[in-house]
């Protein structure tokens, strides 16, 4: 039994089956993998030499939980808009798109299908540290901050996936659709923490709860603009809701 069929949401959506099938095979795949982890070791190496004059359990989750942040605002920066800026537009460019609205498939289903095939390898790739940091425990970082940093870590790399969904969508060309993805999610994320900035001189003393609900509440609402963005293109072109 292939995945497809374990998840019920993603069971009867065509394009997460072809997009899966096509992504998830072949040599750029594995190679995208080793090089995660790779990274991920690379960052637990760094906190056990770290740890060696104190408590390693504290070092290697702290060690983990900055280098899962890198790692997630990594991925968001420079990965995912290259990954899912020209998704839609390529459909259009080789005219598998008409094809795909004239079976009836919603253009939620068209979006989730495309989202699933790259979120669901980060979600997978970026847990173990999480993990990791939240079973290890740290004295040095508080319950806040943690939050705060698997808000950026996870929150960053998925709201870029639709914002790139969204701009992908909006574009008919893969040429100037992938350079305008990575604009769109520099511009967000300067604009993200621009905003996080301010807000945090404005609080006084260093409140990571409170600058961590600031946080997901921006990422919700760019991520949503980016989803009804992309909706929005999909039905100008032709596709059901």
């Amino acid at each position: 039994m292939d995945l497809p069929s374990r998840i019920p949401v993603l069971r009867d959506n065509p394009m997460f089956i072809l997009e899966a099938r096509r992504v998830w095979r072949g040599p750029p795949a594995l190679v995208g993998v080793v090089l995660v982890l790779g990274i991920e070791g690379g960052v637990a190496l760094f906190g056990w030499d770290e740890a060696r004059a104190a408590s390693w359990p504290t070092h290697i989750a702290d060690a983990c939980l900055v280098g899962w942040f890198v790692l997630g605002w990594l991925l968001a920066l420079g990965v995912v808009p290259a990954l899912l800026g020209g998704a839609i537009s390529r459909e259009r460019e080789e005219g598998r798109l008409d094809g795909i609205i004239v079976t009836g498939l919603p253009a939620s289903s068209l979006l989730s299908g495309k989202l699933a095939v790259v979120a669901i390898p980060l979600v997978v790739l970026l847990t173990p540290m999480a993990l990791y940091s939240a079973l290890a425990g740290s004295d040095d970082i508080s319950t806040g901050t943690t939050a705060l940093f698997v808000i950026w870590a996870l929150g960053a790399p998925l709201t870029a996936c639709l914002i790139s969904l969204s701009v992908s969508a909006s574009s008919g060309r893969t040429r100037s659709a992938i350079p305008a993805a990575y604009v769109a999610v520099w511009a967000a994320a300067t604009v993200g923490w621009v905003v996080t900035l301010v807000a945090t001189r404005a609080a006084g003393p260093w409140k990571p709860g409170y600058i961590a609900l600031l946080t997901a509440q921006w990422l919700v609402v760019m991520g949503c603009v980016g989803w009804w963005t992309a909706v929005r293109a999909l039905r100008r072109l032709g596709a059901s809701g």
